[in-house]
């Protein structure tokens, strides 16, 4: 029974579950994560500051044995170099040259030889080398000659590289088999001599220097428990350390067994250290510098970091940088560099991490038990104090579930106090009042809903009902129209009646806004317009009168764009009176596609005193008109692109045979996939009617076209452009293209100018024919009436010039050109017919 009481008492505290662990667990969390993050800065910063401490002295510690190395090659290099300026007078002194070499080796501490070698046949005519060596043998000073097969200096790096640089070097560390048998480097500095006037190399002179006296320099350098130091050529060879296993073990075993038979240019070449031709010139300096250490990353070191270190020490740079395998135990450590500027060698210091870091790392480890005990501490108490708040919020959470089950008359548990839970409790039961009172507004507004919906299908049956569903079924036309409203109901309309047997009335309309406005709005427009056309009003009466109606009564300053044809089914013959809408499409029997920029006038509603223009065309046999609303070309997909007219006119083009229920049909569903998932945002509509009256065939699109321009100067542009597209589609000439041109300007310019007395645009139709090698052309103007024919030429051109008629010199020219010319007056209309075989 007690270890029951106990389980039961820890899962009671350690609700895994509950609020309060919960709780307690963020808390902890955000506790921990602000100091991981104040932690993670200090062992940042103070790692820096220990970095920088160690790189601080790894700094000095590496200048100091620096400057001990150029302590000791700058006399090397200053004598050396003031020896080798005596040679290279005009009468040198090789005897008191030799003891001053002679005794320097003898007394130097790190001078291990000195040699002056001459170019072949140059100190002796009958002597290919000439090479006297004098070094530190184990007998004392020694001297002997070098040269000869086994020993071929020449080739050596020592005498080729000065004499390649013409100026000193230090060669890399090398063995020297049949000189000084030794580990060694030298200084070499080239020796001259005048020939015929000019300085010409003659030789080198050289001090040589054992490796052993680098090392007592280098090992003496000691940095933390293992730390090192090391000294690298320019190749990047260790030259000395007291790190044995750095140094290259193979080279030690070759010497060790190899027999005295090998020459000495193959000992050289397999003993030497490097083998690599320091040259900024050299392009395959790069490629063996990677070659080298591709060898030392597989003995030992990451290959990158290596490649790192040695493009700094190309670079003569000195800092301070990781490394991994390079210390005992493959630890990874930290190298500082610094250039040995007289030799271009590098001085290194390496010490472990480990070392560098021991002292802070056991500070880590205590800090961290410390903040562990912490850590469970701060979640017990956690955890049992927000037990203590939370009881009373599991009470409330009891009873928001029997409210959530539809007992809103639970009781609350009481809670005395001005604390937050006190508020909650309060906030309980205004939520149970509110919500009965919600539930029952709730029923009422769903009722009301329902109501308004019942009301809006009603309209839209109503709406849909107004609009005319059987289209005419005529063998002279075809018509066709579709209205998709973006609500229950919309502001679009189209309407078609025939006023008699021969005319169609049509009519498409747009109101401003949506919704059930805009439909009674249209609604009255509709009504309006039927009222008014069967009247025997002309278009634009119609538009005005119907104009002022609407901008009665209107408070909310609403507007519609309408836009009406009356079509003569018999002739093709079309008024057309347009108010803010958008242009129409003429679909033309030779499949072009064009708009028809009839004059707009204000939509309707706008303005009371507005006015309107009616325009006249003609559609041939198999032609359509075609009318729509901006929800069309406005439509939009969910990339908020819009639909646009081209869309549009590229769509009609292709389906220019089809008829116009098919062609409507294409349109609607082109535009739908256009807009994709987006939402219909305006009304669509869309009425094309064909007009299909086989009498008219007569007029062969590729033996007739229509014109119709506008009474202004500007537009006699179209007119060249017409004949210039009829001459290459007839065949007729150039000559009679510019006589036909001439002829047009005038007679249009003489319309433009006198047979309209207001200043308003008015249309002049020009229709063109070509049959059987003689070319026809029709003026129809609205103007005053004006017989050309009745005008005498003779007696014009006997009287002054400023007494002649208006135009009489210009008719006169016209029936010289053209060989016949009729005028008639018809239908309120000055026609002149023109006539001229080709």
């Amino acid at each position: 029974m007690k270890k029951k009481n106990k389980k039961s008492f820890f899962r009671r505290f350690f609700n895994f579950r509950g609020l309060a662990f919960r709780t307690g667990l963020l808390f902890l969390i955000g506790i921990v994560i602000v100091f991981l993050i104040a932690a993670t800065y200090i062992l940042a910063y103070t790692s820096k500051i220990m970095l920088d401490e160690a790189e601080k002295d790894a700094s000095d510690l590496t200048s100091l044995n620096i400057s001990r190395i150029e302590s000791i090659l700058n006399p090397v290099e200053d004598l050396t170099q003031n020896l080798a300026n005596s040679l290279s007078e005009p009468s040198p002194k090789y005897a008191e040259i030799h003891n001053i070499a002679r005794n320097y080796v003898r007394f130097s501490p790190i001078v291990f030889g000195s040699c002056l070698a001459f170019e072949p046949y140059g100190f002796n005519r009958d002597a290919q080398y000439y090479a006297p060596y004098i070094f530190e043998g184990p007998k004392g000073i020694t001297e002997k000659m070098l040269g000869g097969k086994r020993y071929n200096y020449f080739d050596l790096d020592w005498y080729k590289e000065p004499k390649r640089l013409n100026k000193p070097c230090w060669s890399e560390p090398y063995y020297d088999k049949g000189g000084g048998d030794t580990l060694m480097c030298t200084y070499s500095v080239p020796v001259s001599k005048m020939v015929n006037g000019k300085s010409a190399f003659a030789g080198v002179f050289t001090m040589d220097i054992s490796l052993a006296a680098f090392e007592k320099i280098v090992s003496s350098v000691r940095v933390y428990k293992t730390g090192f130091g090391f000294l690298v050529s320019r190749s990047g060879k260790i030259i000395a350390t007291p790190e044995r296993r750095l140094m290259n073990h193979k080279m030690i075993e070759f010497f060790d067994t190899m027999s005295e038979e090998d020459s000495a240019r193959e000992v050289q070449e397999r003993k030497s250290l490097v083998k690599i031709e320091i040259n900024e010139d050299n392009k395959s300096f790069s490629k063996k510098l990677k070659a080298e250490f591709r060898k030392a990353a597989s003995e030992g070191g990451d290959p990158d970091t290596l490649r790192t270190l040695f493009r700094k020490m190309l670079r003569h740079e000195r800092g301070f940088l990781q490394v991994d395998n390079l210390l005992k135990d493959g630890r990874s450590g930290w190298v500082y560099y610094a250039p040995v500027a007289s030799t271009g060698w590098y001085m290194m210091i390496a010490f472990p991490s480990d070392e560098l870091f021991s002292g802070l790392l056991t500070f880590i480890k205590k800090l961290g038990s410390i903040i562990l005990f912490s850590i469970i501490a701060i979640l017990i108490v956690t955890i049992f104090v927000v037990r203590r708040f939370t009881r009373p919020i599991v009470k409330l959470t009891n009873v928001a579930y029997e409210i959530g089950q539809g007992d809103f008359q639970a009781a609350l548990p009481p809670y005395k106090g001005r604390n937050e839970i006190a508020q909650l409790t309060q906030s309980f039961a205004v939520m149970q009042r509110e919500l009965v009172n919600y539930i029952d507004n709730l029923r009422e507004t769903t009722a009301i809903k329902e109501k308004i919906e019942s009301e809006l299908a009603v309209a839209h049956e109503i709406q849909v009902g107004m609009l005319p569903k059987r289209f005419p079924d005529k063998q002279d036309c075809d018509l066709y129209a579709i209205l998709e409203p973006a609500r229950a109901v919309g502001g679009d309309v189209y309407d078609f009646f025939f006023l008699d047997h021969d005319h169609l009335f049509i009519g498409i309309g747009d109101v401003s806004g949506k919704g059930v406005p805009a439909a009674l709005f249209m609604a009255i427009t509709r009504t309006l317009f039927r009222a008014k056309v069967v009247m025997g009003m002309s278009l634009h009466s119609v538009m005005e009168s119907i104009n002022v109606e609407l901008c009665k009564d209107n408070p909310n300053v609403m507007f519609v764009t309408f836009q009406v044809v009356v079509l003569n089914i018999r002739t093709g013959q079309a008024e057309i009176c347009n108010a803010g809408h958008n242009y129409p499409v003429l679909m033309r029997a030779d499949s072009k596609v064009e708009k028809y920029h009839c004059k707009p006038g204000l939509p309707l509603g706008v303005m009371e005193d507005a006015t309107y223009i009616s325009e006249e065309f003609t559609l041939l046999n198999g032609e359509k008109i075609v009318m729509y609303t901006d929800g069309i070309t406005e439509a939009t997909n969910i990339t908020e692109d819009f639909y646009k007219e081209d869309k549009l006119m590229k769509i009609l083009k292709a389906a220019s045979n089809l008829p116009s229920k098919e062609t409507a049909n294409i349109v609607i569903e082109n535009v739908k996939a256009f807009s994709g998932l987006a939402e219909q945002s305006d009304d669509i509509t869309l009425l094309i009617v064909q007009f299909t009256n086989p009498g008219t065939e007569k007029k062969n699109p590729m033996n007739f076209h229509s014109l119709t321009i506008k009474n202004q100067l500007t537009e006699l542009e179209k007119i060249m452009a017409v004949i210039d597209d009829l001459s290459d589609r007839w065949k007729f000439s150039p000559k009679t293209a510019l006589e036909l041109n001439l002829v047009l300007e005038e007679l249009v310019t003489n319309i433009i100018f006198y047979a309209f007395d207001d200043k308003d645009e008015h249309p002049v139709h020009i229709d063109f024919s070509y049959e059987e090698g003689q070319l026809r052309v029709e003026i129809r103007d609205g103007g005053k009436p004006f017989n050309l024919l009745e005008v005498s030429n003779e007696e014009e051109f006997e009287k002054p010039l400023e007494e002649r008629k208006i135009g009489g010199l210009g008719i006169h020219f016209v029936r010289s050109i053209m060989d016949e010319v009729a005028y008639e007056r018809k239908d309120d209309e000055n026609v002149v017919i023109l006539t001229k075989k080709v």
